[in-house]
């Protein structure tokens, strides 16, 4: 009698049964393990890059404070350089204005840039303030025509001279003043700002002049022009005869 052989079967269902048995509750699938790794990964990335973040901006909010108080130092050490400045310049107006007064004279501010020379000129010999650009221009064509007399008093090479002076807002020098005290025949005598109270007489050498105009001088590079004490004190503007 043959013997029923056993169903191969059964163990089979036992292990599906087996497999598809539930897991108790509060386990984790592989899966979900590894979902869960990764997003504590990704969240302690996250954290880590606001901790970077925080200490970036720490360390630049910490920059600009140190930059701030370095502008702030700049700023009240130019201000102490301009407010020096300033009480130099006022001294020396003082200086300059206590010698005209002796000579019964008073300063005429000029604007302060290339062509405060010729335009102080201008104004103490009556000519016209806008009468600068062509009293530069006769200035150097006068140098050019006496170039043996005048160019042992430059250094920067006669040619490039002329051509610098030439130009509006350059700045007039002892060699223009001379060379107009030749033209007007006449004598500039500048009063100087220094301690020591300096006046300078600039005249053509050897000749007899007929008149004299006084001229102030600051800081061996700006003129101006003076008046008398009588005059009414106003300043004359540019183009601007005085009434």
């Amino acid at each position: 009698m043959l013997k029923r052989k056993p169903d191969q079967r059964t163990p089979m269902v036992a292990s599906t049964a087996a497999a598809t048995t539930p897991q108790p509750s509060g386990t984790l699938s592989h899966g979900a393990s590894t979902m869960m790794l990764l997003g504590w990964r990704r969240v302690s990335k996250d954290q880590l890059f606001d901790a970077h973040l925080r200490d970036a901006f720490a360390r630049s909010l910490k920059l600009m404070k140190a930059n701030e108080r370095a502008l702030q130092d700049a700023i009240k050490a130019s201000l102490a350089s301009d407010a020096e400045a300033v009480r130099k310049r006022r001294q020396r107006v003082e200086l300059i204005s206590k010698r005209l007064h002796a000579l019964g004279l008073k300063r005429q501010e000029t604007p302060p840039h290339g062509d405060c020379q010729f335009i102080a000129v201008c104004r103490v010999m009556g000519f016209p303030g806008d009468a600068h650009e062509q009293l530069r221009y006769e200035v150097v064509e006068f140098l050019k025509k006496h170039q043996a007399e005048f160019e042992d008093f430059q250094t920067d090479g006669w040619a490039r001279y002329i051509a610098k002076m030439q130009r509006s807002g350059t700045w007039g020098d002892h060699i223009t003043l001379l060379a107009m005290s030749r033209m007007f025949n006449c004598c500039f005598k500048i009063v100087e700002d220094d301690e020591a109270g300096t006046i300078n007489n600039v005249q053509p050498f050897g000749e007899e002049v007929f008149t004299e105009f006084t001229l102030a001088h600051f800081g061996e590079i700006h003129y101006e022009s003076t008046t008398s004490l009588a005059d009414s004190g106003r300043v004359w503007g540019i183009g601007v005869m005085p009434s």
